[in-house]
Parts: structure tokens; sequence; C-alpha cells
């Protein structure tokens, strides 16, 4: 009876300050650039570099609306896997709202839940086994994003990117979304534009990466940026709100024994760098060096390793090291 009492409660009070119960649906146009995205369709990154995908899925979470001059509804249950070989349209529910202004949503699974035991929910649950798996262990948790493809010269290079990790789970907002009522339906409607995803990612040469470094964590860090606007935007994937800041890496490979010279072109700000194995080990790091200088790294061990640099905290890239 109080359960009953309070819902009327709310109805009455959100009916009088001039909400209406809307269902809300959420349609994700997969893009690549300006065309429609399709499987093996060929597309480039900013850099000019040529790739196909042959698999996408990623997993959407605690999403929020704002509408009503700034007022934000939230829905943290809602977990959603996207495949961009197909339509997509996710039901946010039943909610009061007028004026939708933004959407807000996350790539990936938060860390209260990407830790639990997929074989826990049923089978129709995002969160249940996949085929192929979207899930690496108890420890790691589940893949946010798993991108497979092909680049470099001639397409004879390959993309396999299983991105994961609670450090990686970025938020995304869309203003302004293109907007169709419906009845009692609103469809908010954003573009997912995966260009994006290899957004200043050096793809001359395989790029291979399963877990929360290297190129797993610049992909995850680009779809929070350069993947989702709403329809019509002058921003796009490939142009990108600022000029990037240049970063050169030579010689590679290197030998043993010698220095890899590392340029910046961007000041002011201090730049740092950490190298990983293939295991994603950090085998070295230095902080607090100058930008716009050039700065050596001694490679005394041979393999091949993956450098990632920064500036000010700012991830600036990600390059594939041979250490010959």
């Amino acid at each position: 009876m109080k359960n009953y009492l309070l819902s009327l409660f709310l109805f009455t009070l959100l009916t009088q300050l001039g909400f209406s119960q809307t269902s809300l649906k959420l349609e994700i146009n997969h893009k690549l650039g300006q065309d429609e995205f399709s499987i093996n369709k060929m597309a480039q990154n900013n850099l000019g570099q040529d790739f196909t995908v042959i698999n996408l899925r990623y997993y959407l979470s605690n999403f929020s609306i704002t509408h009503d001059s700034g007022k934000v509804y939230l829905i943290p249950d809602l977990v959603a896997l996207v495949d961009a070989s197909q339509p997509e349209v996710i039901d946010l529910g039943v909610h009061y709202v007028n004026k939708i202004e933004a959407i807000s949503f996350y790539m990936g699974i938060d860390s209260a839940r990407n830790h639990l035991d997929p074989s826990a929910y049923s089978p129709s649950d995002p969160l249940a086994p996949q085929s192929p798996s979207m899930h690496w262990g108890w420890a790691s948790g589940y893949f946010f994003l798993s991108m497979t493809g092909k680049c470099g010269l001639n397409l004879r290079s390959e993309i396999d990117l299983q991105c994961l990790g609670d450090e990686n789970y970025f938020q995304t907002t869309v203003e302004n979304p293109l907007l169709r009522d419906s009845l009692n339906e609103t469809w908010i409607s954003i573009d997912g534009d995966y260009q994006g995803l290899l957004r200043s990612m050096d793809i001359s040469e395989s790029v291979i990466m399963h877990g929360p470094f290297a190129w797993a964590q610049q992909a995850l860090i680009s779809a929070s940026k350069y993947v989702f606007f709403a329809p019509g935007s002058v921003f796009t994937a490939l142009e990108g709100p600022e000029p990037q800041p240049s970063l050169t890496c030579y010689p590679n490979p290197v030998q043993q024994g010698q220095k890899l010279v590392i340029a910046v072109d961007r000041q002011p700000g201090q730049i740092s760098w950490k190298m990983y194995d293939l295991m994603g080990r950090e085998v070295s790091r230095q902080e607090n060096l100058p930008a716009g200088v050039k700065n050596a790294i001694d490679c005394d061990r041979q393999g091949v390793f993956i450098l990632k640099v920064f500036q000010e905290g700012e991830l600036l890239g990600v390059r594939r090291i041979l250490v010959e």
C-alpha cells in the first residue's frame, strides 16, 4: 500500500511539474566516416592509413539523460552489448522527461560488475557468456571493446584489439542528439564513427594487444572522444578539435645498445614515457622530461616493446619498438 501511495505521489508531482512519461530509445548509426559501416569495407584513420573491420563489438553502460534545463536522469542498471554489424536500438526504459539535451554513457563495464561471474546471468543477458567471448577471466573482467580487422600495406597486417581494464572506463557525452517523437516514444539518434577508434594510431603494421595497455588503452581513450556524435555534427573522427602533437621515435628498428630518440613538438609541458614488453609488463620508464627537445632511451634488451609517451598525464601516442 505504501509503495502504491508513493508511486501515485511521484506520478502526481511529476505531472504537475510538466514532465510527461515517455519511452526512450537510443539508436546508434554505425558509420565509417561519411559512409555506412559494413564488414570488410575499406576506411582510413586520420593518418591516412587503410584498414578494414572484420569484427567490432563493445559494451555500453551507466547511461544518463540530461533534460529540461540540466536535470540528469540516471539509468545505472542498463548494460548493452553493441555489434557494429547489426542495427542497434537500445531500450532506455520509460522516464519523465520533456526536452532531452544530452545523453551520456560509458564504454565498458563498471568495476562493481566487471569482476562478477558471467555464468550467473541468464543466457539473454549481455553479461552472460558470449561467442566469441567478451570475457577474460574474473580478475581482468570483460573486454570493453573487441575489434579485429586488417591494416598495413595491401591489408596484409592484423588488427586485434581486446580492450579492458577498470582504469580505462571512460564516459562519453553527446550533446543535442537528433530526436524523433512518435506517440509516447522518443528516439535519441547518434552516430558511431568507428574511424575514430584508430585515431592517431600507427597501423602501417600489425596492431595486436589484449589487455589494458598500449593500443588497447589508446582505442578506449579515442572511443570516449572521437567516435560518438550527434548526426550532422561538424566534428568528425578524422578532423578533431585541435591539431595533435607530432611524436617521432627513431631509429626503429634500433640496435641493441643504441639509443632510441623521442621527439615531441608540443610545448610547454613535461613528458614521460613507459616501455612494456608484449606481456604488458613495464620494463622501464622516465618522467619529467622537457618537451620540444630530443630525449633518448637506452635500448639494452632485444625484443619487441610497446612505448607509451605522455605529456602532463595525457597520452600522446603508442609506438611499437623493435630492438634487434
